[in-house]
């Protein structure tokens, strides 16, 4: 839990104190992105497990002979917010101020990297009375769906040298040539054959 959003208001007890009306979230659910056209009405479909490369290569930041490749891993949230206030007026009003406040901002938090965000549902409104001072609750829940990126860098080939072996057709040449791939000298070979020693 974390606290989100805060307004205050004065309550009237024995000892004038403050009450801060609080906003705090937590996550129901986090499934990777559906691939539907309305993941929110087929929670069961066809989902992005893997991320997907995107089709770029950027040079490396570390190595001139590196490129780095970027992956997007994309996920479906419902996220709760639930607000605590005093009374149940207090409540509807803020419940009222925070669907406006997250309608409002909505391209805001789209230009901040959120990749969607949609009014998903209203929970029943529910009073905390265990406390000598009682909280009136409301509770929503958004489709928020997010984004992963992942840097992997690759090293870029050079130079690839090919060597055909068509000139080995004797028995004699091709039997000396297996004797030279043993174990101990195989990677030598290989490096010679197919590697730039520059």
């Amino acid at each position: 839990m974390a606290t989100g959003i805060t307004k205050s208001s004065t309550l009237e007890t024995d000892q004038q104190s403050e009450f801060i009306d609080t906003i705090t979230y937590k996550v129901v659910s986090r499934m990777p992105a559906g691939l539907d056209p309305n993941p929110k009405t087929s929670p069961g479909g066809r989902r992005q497990i893997k991320p997907r490369k995107m089709q770029v290569s950027l040079p490396s930041r570390s190595a001139i002979n590196k490129v780095y490749n970027v992956y997007l891993q994309e996920f479906d949230n419902y996220v709760q917010f639930d607000l605590f206030t005093r009374t149940n007026f207090e409540a509807e009003e803020f419940i009222e101020w925070f669907e406006d406040f997250m309608f409002s901002y909505t391209g805001l938090f789209i230009h901040a990297g959120v990749g969607q965000i949609d009014y998903f549902h209203r929970l029943e409104d529910t009073e905390i009375t265990k406390w000598r001072t009682g909280l009136s609750v409301r509770s929503v829940r958004y489709y928020i769906r997010t984004q992963k990126l992942l840097e992997e860098d690759e090293y870029k080939i050079k130079q690839i040298k090919v060597q055909l072996l068509q000139t080995l057709t004797a028995p004699a040449e091709l039997e000396t040539y297996q004797r030279a791939l043993t174990q101990r000298d195989a990677w030598e070979a290989v490096k010679a054959a197919f590697c730039d020693n520059s």
